[in-house]
């Protein structure tokens, strides 16, 4: 009798449309999900069809790629995940789950906490309107990404790279962490920014101007246009920051 946890994408078509046939625990590696047809099978919670996974239940879901899905409202709690593209996650709900790579995701109005994404690579994904806490996020690569009035807290984005339009524009952000970042073309105009570590920051090409950053620890950050900064260059001089090349 073949595994439940290494049944094919074939079998999970078949189960679809059997409800009676029951899977505990699903791999489903080296498969691309096309789901919609909702049917509760053992617990799991799946649609399949047309690649929608509309509102599904994916815990602890071990997955290689999805892609060109409608996964709106989707719950990824404790799930592996590599990459996600070109792929609608409204409204989802992700914990505890790594991902390696997002592209062109719509994340906007989603709940995300307790994740951490190590070496992982952002690139054209909208996170508007989310919540996002405790979640680290290292060594990662965040490329148009966009945190439009988002409310983040307790999230650590450090020793990352943050560029391409990425934006934080009328985002909260509390007890946020961008220690040791590398930000061009950034934006946080609007936003409301109490203890946040920009220690070490490099605002290579970030236009500060207007941004309130009387919350923010500046000590060792590096601006290289005077003309960028909302205060003198003075003030910059006195929170610690340098200038550089």
């Amino acid at each position: 009798m073949m595994r439940k946890d290494l049944l094919p994408l074939a079998a999970l078509l078949v189960a679809s449309v059997h409800p009676a046939f029951a899977i505990e625990k699903i791999s489903c590696r080296q498969h691309i999900i096309y789901p919609l047809q909702q049917e509760q099978l053992g617990g799991w919670r799946f649609q399949f069809l047309e690649g929608d996974l509309l509102c599904a239940d994916l815990t602890g879901l071990t997955l290689q790629r999805m892609q060109s899905a409608k996964a709106g409202g989707a719950l990824l709690d404790n799930a592996d995940v590599g990459q996600i593209l070109d792929t609608d996650l409204n409204g989802a709900t992700i914990t505890r789950t790594k991902i390696k790579m997002l592209s062109d995701v719509n994340l906007n109005f989603s709940n995300i906490s307790e994740n951490r994404f190590l070496a992982a690579s952002f690139s054209g994904v909208n996170i508007d309107g989310a919540r996002m806490s405790e979640t680290q996020f290292e060594a990662a690569h965040l490329s148009g990404v966009s945190f439009k009035s988002s409310w983040l807290s307790g999230v650590k984005i450090e020793s990352s790279y943050l560029g391409g339009g990425t934006s934080f524009e009328g985002a909260i952000l509390e007890d946020v962490s961008f220690k040791g970042c590398s930000m061009t073309e950034v934006k946080f105009q609007g936003a409301r920014m109490e203890n946040v570590d920009m220690r070490g920051v490099y605002f290579g090409g970030t236009d500060l101007r207007g941004v309130d950053l009387s919350g923010v620890d500046l000590r060792g950050a590096v601006y290289t246009n005077p003309a960028r900064l909302p205060f003198s260059v003075e003030e910059a001089k006195s929170r610690g920051m340098v200038r550089g090349i």
